[in-house]
């Protein structure tokens, strides 16, 4: 299920504005490949028969989402993580089907992700978590976080510069 709903995201980013020609994230786009957390799912096995055939959850991020390229609704029930992910469009629908991930726990999920990360300029780097709205700012000079929110570049490093003259 998961090497389809793959696909289907990749089919999906055809003509949407934050990617390049090549189906990539921008360069000048600061989100989290949500393709990334999805492959390492598939990779580390975690993937199994989902014991529902549709679970009660919400499937709409309208009003809430990390900074990751397509949005995951998911919840937690015996150790196993339900998910749906957003393939394109209108964030209100077009979520793809159901798939479990068998995880053991939250702490363990959030422990086992990789981080996400991208480099914004010579002394920046932003990380990406799944789990949080808005990403981590790591300054490499003076060893400082900080939380931002702009996802283009040119924005993005406007609410740098304020964060470190605060």
């Amino acid at each position: 299920m998961l090497k389809d709903i793959i696909e289907k995201i990749r089919e999906g980013r055809k003509g949407a504005w934050i990617y390049n020609d090549k189906s990539e994230i921008r360069d000048d786009i600061f989100v989290g490949d949500t393709l990334d957390i999805l492959t390492y799912f598939l990779e580390n096995g975690w993937e199994v028969d989902c014991p529902y055939e549709d679970l009660m959850m919400e499937y709409n991020t309208y009003n809430w989402s990390p900074s990751i390229s397509n949005d995951i609704t998911w919840c937690f029930k015996d150790g196993i993580m339900f998910a749906r992910v957003h393939i394109s469009g209108d964030i209100r629908v077009n979520y793809s089907d159901l798939f479990a991930l068998d995880i053991g726990s939250l702490e363990q999920l959030y422990d086992a992700l990789p981080y996400l990360s991208k480099e914004i300029d010579s002394t920046h780097i932003a990380t990406f978590n799944m789990f949080e709205e808005g990403f981590e700012v790591y300054n490499t000079e003076t060893d400082e976080s900080f939380r931002c929110y702009e996802c283009e570049l040119s924005n993005l490093l406007e609410e740098i510069k304020e964060k470190e003259n605060e």
